[in-house]
C-alpha cells in the first residue's frame, strides 16, 4: 500500500473511532480480520459497502447466530490469533528495550483476559524500560501520553466505574481493595489453566475463549488423588458488588464445608446474553458437577443449556418470570432452584406511603429489558391501587435512554419508585443528577440504588442469599438432595435504610426505626 493510501486509511479509522465514541456506539474501528478484503485485492471501497449491507441483513438473523456456541467460532479466532502473532517476526530481539515490552504485551493478553490490557502493559513497559536504559529519544511524546493514560485506566478509570456500584452492598471498598479484587480474579483464571496459553500463537486467541475444560480436567485429576472433588461453574451476569457479594457468600460456604475438595470456574458474561450462553455451554461441555447462575440473564442461559446438571440461581427476583413458569408452586420441578433477592414489595409500598402520605402520582422507573423488573413493577402497582395512588411506568431500553426517561418521570411524579434493576443500579449518578435538582424523591428496591440516588429502601444482604445458595449446593452435591423439589429461598432479614445526604437536601424527616446507610 502506498504511503498516501496508508495515511488515508489511518485517517478514516481515526475519524470513525472518534465519531463512534461521541455517538455512544461500540468502538468503530478496523480489526485484524478486516485486512482479509484488502489482502484479496479490495481497494475501491466497494467491498466495504457490500460488507456493511451484509451486516445490515445479518441483523434479522441475529437470534439464530446467538444460538451458535462459542466453540463453533474457535477456528476463526485461532486464525486471528495466528495473524496477530505473525507480527513477532518484525520484533528486533537483539534490542531488549523492544523485545521485552513485546513479550510482556504478548503474554499479558491471555493472562489478563484482555487484548486491550495487553497492549496497555506493552506501552507502559516500553516507556519505563527505555527510560531506565537511557533511551529517551526512542520515546515519542505520544507514547508518554499513552502510558500515563493507560496507567490511569488500570488504577483509576475501572474503579471510577466500579465505585458507584459498590454502593449495592454498602461494603465501602477502597481503591486498593478493588485493585486486589481485579488481580485476584486474574490469578484465579491463571490457576484454572491459562498459563499454558503463553507458549503458543494459537492460545493468544483461545485465552479469550475461556478455560472451563482445562479447569474441569484438573479437578478430575485432583479427585483421583484426594477423594471426590466437586467442579462448580459460576456464570455471573456482570461484575458489580451486589453480584460479587452473592458469589463470595456462595464460595465461602462451600470452601468452609469442602475445603480443597471444591473447585470454582468463575466466568463473567459482561451483561451480554450471548456471552452467558457461551459460558453455560462450556460448563455443560466440561460436565461440571453444578452451576451457579448469578442474576436472571445468567439463569436463563444456563437453563437453556442443560436439563441435567443442577443449576442454582441467586440474585434472581422471580423464578416464575425468569423461567416462564405459569403454574408456580414455589419449586421449579426441574434441575433448577436457588435464592431470590426480592424484598417484600408490600412493605416497600408501605414505606412510600409512610414517608410521602400526600403523594398522588408515582413514577415506576426500570429497564424494559429486565423481566424481573417488570414483574416487580406489576406487583408494586397492585399495592398502589389498594391505596388509591395513580402511577405510570417509565422504562428505558438501555443506559442511553435513562436521561430522557428520568426527566419525564420527574415531570409527572411526586415520588419515583425504582425496583431492583441492574441497569438502573449502574446509572444511579445520572439518575440523581436529574431527580435531585428537580426535588423528586426516590424510593429504591435495594441498598445500592438508594445509596446512589434514593431516599429510602427496604434492604437485603446479597452475601446472605449467596451463602444460602452455597448451603443448598452442599445439600445437593454431598447429601444427594433432590433439586427439583427444593423451594426457592429468600433473604432471612430486611432492613429499613435511608440516605442521609439526599434526605437532608430534600428536607425529608425519617422515622427513628430507619438505619442510615453508611457513607463511603
Amino acid at each position: 500500500m502506498e504511503t498516501s493510501e496508508r495515511k488515508a486509511g489511518t485517517d478514516a479509522d481515526a475519524i470513525a473511532t472518534s465519531a463512534g465514541a461521541v455517538l455512544g456506539t461500540s468502538t468503530t474501528t478496523t480489526f485484524v480480520e478486516s485486512s482479509a478484503g484488502v489482502g484479496a485485492g479490495a481497494r475501491t471501497g466497494l467491498a466495504s459497502i457490500v460488507t456493511g449491507l451484509l451486516f445490515l441483513l445479518a441483523i434479522f438473523f441475529a437470534p439464530i447466530f446467538t444460538a451458535i456456541p462459542g466453540f463453533a467460532t474457535a477456528p476463526a479466532l485461532i486464525f486471528v490469533g495466528f495473524l496477530m502473532v505473525s507480527a513477532i517476526v518484525k520484533v528486533d530481539f537483539e534490542d531488549l528495550t523492544d523485545a521485552v515490552p513485546a513479550y510482556l504485551c504478548l503474554i499479558a493478553m491471555p493472562l489478563m483476559y484482555s487484548i486491550a490490557e495487553g497492549i496497555a502493559i506493552g506501552v507502559i513497559s516500553f516507556v519505563l524500560i527505555n527510560l531506565i536504559c537511557g533511551k529517551r529519544k526512542k520515546i515519542t511524546p505520544l507514547m508518554y501520553i499513552l502510558a500515563v493514560l493507560f496507567i490511569c485506566n488500570i488504577f483509576s478509570c475501572n474503579y471510577a466505574v466500579y465505585e458507584p456500584l459498590s454502593s449495592r452492598t454498602g461494603s465501602g471498598l477502597s481503591l486498593s481493595d478493588y485493585i486486589k479484587y481485579k488481580w485476584r480474579n486474574n490469578y484465579e483464571k491463571i490457576k484454572q489453566g491459562n498459563v499454558g496459553c503463553c507458549g503458543s500463537s494459537m492460545m493468544v486467541s483461545l485465552g479469550a475463549c475461556g478455560n472451563s475444560a482445562d479447569a474441569a480436567k484438573d479437578g478430575t485429576q485432583s479427585a483421583g488423588a484426594s477423594g471426590k472433588v466437586y467442579n462448580i461453574g459460576i456464570c455471573q451476569q456482570l461484575e458489580h458488588p451486589a453480584l460479587d457479594q452473592a458469589t463470595q457468600g456462595f464460595e465461602d460456604v462451600l470452601k468452609e464445608k469442602l475445603g480443597d475438595n471444591v473447585k470454582f470456574d468463575l466466568q463473567n458474561a459482561q451483561n451480554e446474553q450471548a456471552n452467558a450462553s457461551t459460558i453455560a455451554n462450556n460448563f455443560v461441555s466440561s460436565n461440571v458437577d453444578l452451576i451457579l447462575a448469578n442474576a436472571t440473564t445468567a439463569l436463563q442461559a444456563c437453563a437453556a443449556a442443560t436439563t441435567d446438571i443442577p443449576i442454582l440461581g441467586t440474585s434472581v427476583t422471580d423464578y416464575a418470570t425468569a423461567l416462564e413458569i405459569s403454574d408456580w408452586s414455589g419449586t421449579t420441578g426441574r434441575n433448577i432452584s436457588g435464592t431470590s433477592d426480592l424484598a417484600p414489595l408490600d412493605q416497600q409500598e408501605d414505606m412510600l406511603v409512610e414517608l410521602y402520605p400526600d403523594a398522588k402520582h408515582v413514577a415506576i422507573l426500570y429497564c424494559s429489558a429486565e423481566a424481573n423488573s417488570k414483574y416487580q413493577a406489576t406487583e408494586f402497582e397492585k399495592y398502589l391501587d389498594e391505596d388509591g395512588i395513580s402511577y405510570k411506568e417509565f422504562t428505558a431500553s438501555d443506559s442511553n435512554d435513562i436521561g430522557s426517561v428520568v426527566q419525564s418521570a420527574t415531570e409527572y411524579a411526586d415520588v419515583i419508585y425504582i425496583p431492583t434493576d441492574n441497569t438502573m443500579a449502574q446509572n444511579t449518578e445520572a439518575i440523581n443528577n436529574i431527580a435531585l435538582p428537580a426535588g423528586t424523591p426516590i424510593i429504591a428496591g435495594e441498598e445500592g440504588i438508594c445509596k446512589g440516588c434514593g431516599v429510602a429502601t427496604l434492604s437485603i444482604s446479597y452475601y446472605d442469599i449467596g451463602k444460602k445458595a452455597g448451603e443448598m449446593a452442599y445439600d445437593i452435591l454431598v447429601n444427594g438432595a433432590d433439586i427439583t423439589t427444593m423451594k426457592i429461598e429468600t433473604a432471612p432479614n430486611v432492613t429499613k435504610e435511608y440516605n442521609k445526604d439526599i434526605c437532608d437536601q430534600l428536607g425529608v424527616k425519617i422515622p427513628d426505626d430507619y438505619k442510615a446507610i453508611e457513607a463511603e
